[in-house]
């Protein structure tokens, strides 16, 4: 991957992690996870580890602030990771791959995290869930065309 690429893909996940803190994505309540759905998106294109490690770096470091440790980050950026290898052995195409990962890692974050969250709020969660899925398959889709896939 070339020099360009790599800058435009750190400045989507910094402005991405910039405006995940901004109330204006709310839809009914529901706020997606920008840099869930973008990072797992960049998984399917030509991107080695350690580079997206370093996207999963600075995406933690912009979801905590403050520089604390904070365990539902902390999972979320283990589980972005997991996504990264899954992405690489899952069969089937790549957007339906990608479909897959977007549901399957929401639903253990959230049982991970809390638990409590997927009984009390599960329609919170589809919405979630749902979100999540458009904003991927954008990524997805503005990915392919920079990636030329």
């Amino acid at each position: 991957m070339d020099l360009s690429k790599k800058i435009i893909l750190i400045t989507a996940a910094i402005l991405l992690g910039l405006l995940q803190h901004l109330p204006i994505l709310n839809i009914f309540g529901v706020k997606p996870n920008l840099l869930f759905a973008f990072l797992l998106a960049v998984c399917f294109f030509e991107i080695n580890f350690l580079f997206y490690l370093i996207l999963v770096l600075i995406s933690y470091l912009l979801l905590r602030l403050n520089f604390n440790i904070d365990i539902p980050t902390l999972v979320l950026s283990v589980l972005l990771i997991l996504g990264y290898w899954l992405a690489k052995i899952f069969p089937w195409q790549q957007i339906f791959n990608l479909i897959f990962l977007i549901i399957l890692l929401n639903i253990v974050f959230y049982l991970i995290v809390s638990f409590q969250f997927v009984i009390d709020n599960s329609s919170l969660l589809i919405g979630e869930i749902l979100y999540n899925l458009v904003l991927g398959s954008i990524f997805y889709s503005l990915g392919k065309n920079l990636f030329k896939l």
